[in-house]
């Protein structure tokens, strides 16, 4: 074996003198012709690998200028592939399996240094230019591959992928080798009279690596939604959360995750309408774990009386090809399902609908729901201090007045190149009385900016490609808003954003520190990680919006946000006896109550964060200031001062619907004639 190479190289030499007759000039013409046309061959095999090593380098300055021409170049000559290995990739040659190096082995270093790590070989760089030269969320895509050449056979990175370096942290981070949501059933409750839906969902995730795992997600809840339930099975019994204030609830869960490695699960608010869920640990061999999470929403006229189902934005596990979300809704009202509407049933007590669905069927989904007319509702109030335990909800209505002025913020990422004719057709249909301006974000720093008579010359410079960063384009229609920031908005049209912005403080100083500042509706028409909403979602000019699902969903949308409309809106009172008028509703009723009040204030600059966290907990609701975390003994709650919720005081779900008028008066007629037979 040893010497297998020398006489590889005698056998060449010999047959290559003989071909040329003994001559050395002519041999010596022959070789350096094979190995220039060699070695030309190898350097164009390579170009796509150190063209995108050497655009990473470019990259690593964060200049927004030379970040831009990276993005181009990868784009252009690049190879994706080689940048999403550096997702994964913290140390070892990037390139050692690439085809140059397999064909001229350790030689190739010799001729060029594109084989080394570049500098901004650090994942969460690599993740940020990853998204900006395809426009798709690395974890959103297949592992990368590797190709030997030696011997043809491909295999998979992610093979040997298996340790998880966000494990206990903040981030989703990277898709995990054998980890699978396995499991899936959404079960709803819509209260007609409350104008309220609780809903949960259990989740069942599986673990086919030898070492046991985490389950990390992002999770998009209904418009106005908050989480009020956890539940997390330990040995086979379901056990109810803790709530506190979110950086004591995180501290127990990273406490057990990463020291005493037992069963914990965490929920935290992240942005207007989402939540960070992490289980740990998802036990190994086949190893299952099930989640429930609770989920109060609110069932409003216009876009938001039609439910709408949570669903993953972000994930560091697969959904396997057998995998359905199975979606049970009832009603004591009418139900109207966009889709598979025959499968509603109606009975004694209201309506249900059940249907198994994809994932992207769960996100289409709408239920309309019929609601009564706005009437007076009261509930007795099992969290509210004595005396005043009961707790009454009056209707009443506000305008907010018509808009004169709106700037659109239309991203130009790749993932809204096919919205391009909703949005047109949305636009055209405007009021002729609306003055409206668009902002369109580029690969670089600077914005195209444009009225309607430009929309369709600025799409075509502009491009739909990559994946765009939208803060400078934000930032310029928050700076050129009007005066009158009452008659003005701005609608931001956007996909995914899940890049580590550098520019977020400025956009805090423009909302922190104008004398006005206009709302900022953001309609997400694809789903996906947005860190640019963690940012500044808690400050009072951001508005919650209903994911957009169809072009008819997106003017409708827009036509709530322009219109001059009168919206929904409750006052409440807590009162010491149970009021002489209106309708009994469940607790659900406090329960949002406080969320509306903690919402409220988080977007007050004089706002006692310990205050809201109080209240929120004594509530049982995840929001800004509190987080929900379940442990496995009580010896933790203890050690981390938290205090378990009784299970008797968590929402739950009735197993079969109230009976209506018709079901109680024949219950009544039997018991009546039982009470005559035996008198």
């Amino acid at each position: 074996m040893g010497a297998t190479p020398l006489i590889a190289f005698g056998a060449w030499f010999s047959a290559l003198w003989k071909l040329n007759d003994r001559n050395l000039t002519g041999m010596l013409k022959h070789w350096l012709a094979g190995a220039a046309a060699a070695l030309i061959c190898v350097t164009i095999i390579e170009a796509p690998y150190i063209a995108t090593i050497h655009a990473v380098d470019k990259a690593a300055t964060k200049d927004p200028v030379t970040m831009a021409d990276a993005v181009q170049t990868i784009r252009r000559f690049g190879n994706p592939e080689v940048l999403l290995s550096l997702c994964y990739r913290t140390t070892g040659s990037l390139l050692q399996q690439s085809p140059g190096s397999a064909l001229l082995g350790g030689g190739w270093k010799l001729i060029t240094d594109a084989s080394r790590m570049p500098r901004s070989a650090d994942p969460e760089s690599a993740r940020d230019l990853y998204y900006r030269v395809t426009g798709q969320p690395f974890n959103e895509m297949p592992p990368p591959s590797r190709r030997t050449l030696g011997d043809f056979q491909a295999t998979s990175d992610f093979d040997e992928w298996t340790w998880d370096r966000e494990r206990g942290g903040d981030a989703v981070g990277a898709r995990m080798k054998g980890l699978s949501l396995d499991q899936s059933r959404i079960d709803w409750q819509i209260e007609p009279a409350a104008r309220l839906a609780y809903g949960e969902w259990t989740l069942v995730f599986k673990n086919q690596q030898s070492t046991t795992q985490e389950a990390r997600c992002q999770i998009r809840l209904p418009v106005g939604g908050v989480v009020s339930r956890l539940t997390l099975w330990v040995n086979g019994e379901p056990q109810e959360a803790a709530f506190d204030s979110k950086s004591k609830v995180t501290a127990a869960y990273k406490q057990v995750v990463t020291v005493e490695r037992r069963d914990p699960v965490l929920v935290n608010q992240i942005g207007p309408d989402r939540v960070m869920m992490q289980c740990f640990p998802v036990p190994a061999a086949g190893g299952t774990m099930k989640v429930r999470i609770g989920i109060t929403a609110p069932l409003r006229d216009h876009n938001h009386s039609d439910l709408t189902n949570p669903t993953i934005v972000e994930r560091n596990f697969s959904f396997p090809s057998h995998l359905t979300h199975s979606v049970w809704v009832q009603s004591a009202g009418p139900l109207e399902p966009n889709l598979h509407r025959d499968r509603v049933k109606t009975h004694e007590g209201g309506n249900s609908w059940q249907q198994d669905l994809t994932a992207s069927e769960l996100r289409s989904l709408r239920v309309r729901a019929t609601l009564p007319k706005p009437e007076v509702v009261w509930t007795e109030d099992p969290f509210a201090e004595a005396p005043d335990k009961f707790l009454q909800r009056t209707p009443a209505s506000r305008s907010l007045g018509k808009l004169t002025d709106v700037t659109f913020v239309i991203d130009t990422s790749v993932s809204l190149a096919s919205h391009q004719h909703a949005i047109r057709k949305a636009l055209s249909s405007m009021p002729a009385s609306v003055k409206w301006h668009i902002v369109l974000p580029t690969d670089g720093p600077d914005c195209v900016k444009t009225d309607e008579r430009g929309l369709e010359q600025a799409f075509r410079d502009t491009g739909f490609e990559g994946g765009r960063d939208n803060t400078s384009a934000l930032l310029e229609a928050m700076r050129s808003s009007p005066a009158d920031a009452k008659a003005s908005a701005i609608v931001w049209l956007h996909g995914p954003q899940p890049l580590s912005f550098a520019q977020t403080e400025k956009i805090l100083q423009q909302i922190e520190r104008a004398p006005m500042t206009s709302p900022i509706y953001p309609l997400e028409l694809e789903p996906g990680p947005n860190r640019l909403m963690e940012v500044f979602y808690r400050h009072h000019s951001l508005r919650s919006t209903p994911t957009i699902a169809s072009a008819e969903e997106l003017q409708r949308t827009l036509n709530s946000i322009i219109g001059d409309e009168r919206h929904e809106h409750f006052e409440y009172k807590h009162l010491p006896g149970p009021p002489a008028v209106g309708t009994k509703v469940s607790d659900q009723l406090a329960r949002y109550w406080a969320f509306e009040q903690v919402m409220e204030n988080s977007r007050s600059e004089e706002t006692v964060s310990a205050a809201m966290a109080k209240l929120a907990s004594r509530y049982q609701l995840v929001t800004p200031f509190s987080g929900a975390v379940v442990l496995e003994q009580k010896e933790q709650y203890d050690r981390a001062g938290l205090a378990q919720v009784d299970a008797s005081t968590v929402p739950k779900i009735s197993n079969v619907p109230e009976p209506g008028p018709a079901l109680l008066a024949v219950l009544a007629f039997l018991l009546l004639g039982l009470r005559r037979r035996r008198a």
